[in-house]
């Protein structure tokens, strides 16, 4: 080999082993975010159950609500306590 041949070889391994090392980069990078996108899905779903779960619970609250609203409507204060006068 001349020593041009073995320069430009030398600066293709170099250039290959660079883009090895990005790839492998680039891989490692590409799985970290895959499980952080796993991770938000996963948060992402328990929130959408709290919030649900918190729908029913003030749904269940406000009804009961309601329903001591009702019965106070018709405390016997409103009835007259003497119908002589």
């Amino acid at each position: 080999y001349s020593k041009e041949q073995k320069n430009t070889v030398d600066e293709l391994t170099n250039s290959i082993n660079t883009i090895t090392g990005i790839s492998q980069k680039t891989l490692e990078s590409s799985d970290m975010v895959q499980s952080y996108a796993r991770i938000i899905n996963l948060s992402a779903e328990t929130l959408a159950e709290n919030v649900e779960t918190f729908k029913i619970k003030a749904s269940e609250e406000a009804q009961k609500w309601d329903e001591e609203d009702r019965n106070q409507d018709v405390i016997p204060e409103n009835i007259p306590e003497n119908s002589d006068e």
